[in-house]
């Protein structure tokens, strides 16, 4: 039976083997993490950079993807948020001496939401009563997501990132059926472990059943944090997104100083 290593001492071998493709798992995980990572910045200039020819500037939460190791930080949620206010898709305003959000704004003609964009501003409409909420909803936008609904918003700027030919998917078949494979070996080895056990007291026996619970853990934690990164939306920087990166890292830090 499946959980028969809890009252039988499970396979040695078998058990091994599991421990084997789990511990090789989590080193080819960490070695992809590692071998995958976005160079070093080196910041330079001082103005804000003109936009690359024939594209528009690139919008806040992309600018916070790229210079923040290229995946899209939380804060890319409120920057796109304020975006949408300068451009009157939302309105800010006062009521009684209180600063409100008004979500149904009044845009220039021909302007456009890209899917990233269109979701925060259904995320802010969503928390609005008549179409007005506090000021505080806007604040504490990103610190209210569910995973789902931050790994699609993740996935939409990488998206748009690799569509300005920023950047590419950081993770690819090549970096995630690896430990893919051998997560499901694992789990095969470590399911058979426990069904071939032997009927050995538990007191003589205790390590044995620990380690293959341990075990399983090690095996489950390998499938989530492959599948997280299958479903993310992590780049990887193109020769034109390194120099967008130094630009706009160049600007950040003249900000700061002043």
């Amino acid at each position: 039976m499946l959980f028969a290593a809890i009252f039988e001492r499970p396979s040695t071998g078998t058990l091994a083997v599991a421990i084997a493709c789990a511990a090789v798992g989590w080193a080819l995980h960490w070695w992809f993490e590692y071998s995958t990572r976005a160079p070093r910045a080196e910041p330079h200039g001082e103005r804000r950079p003109d936009p690359v020819d024939g594209q528009s500037l690139e919008p806040p939460a992309v600018v916070g993807l790229i210079t923040n190791e290229f995946t899209a930080p939380q804060s890319a949620v409120t920057a796109t948020s304020l975006d949408l206010a300068a451009r009157g898709w939302i309105r800010l305003t006062s009521t009684d001496g209180e600063l409100v959000v008004v979500t149904r704004g009044n845009p220039a003609a021909g302007d456009s939401l890209l899917p990233f964009e269109q979701q925060v501003l259904n995320h802010l409409a969503s928390r609005a009563f008549n179409d007005v909420s506090s000021a505080s909803t806007l604040a504490l936008s990103h610190h209210r997501l569910n995973r789902r609904w931050w790994l699609r918003f993740q996935r939409a700027v990488g998206d748009e990132s690799a569509a300005r030919g920023l950047s590419t998917r950081r993770y690819t078949p090549l970096e995630l059926a690896p430990p893919a494979a051998l997560a499901a070996i694992a789990l095969i080895a470590w399911w058979f472990a426990g069904r071939n056990g032997d009927e050995i007291a538990i007191a003589d026996s205790w390590q044995s059943r620990a380690i293959w619970i341990v075990t399983l853990g090690a095996i489950a934690g390998l499938g989530w944090v492959t599948a997280l990164r299958f479903m993310g939306g992590a780049q990887r920087p193109t020769d034109l997104g390194r120099e967008r990166q130094n630009a706009w890292m160049g600007f950040r830090q003249r900000l700061r100083e002043r």
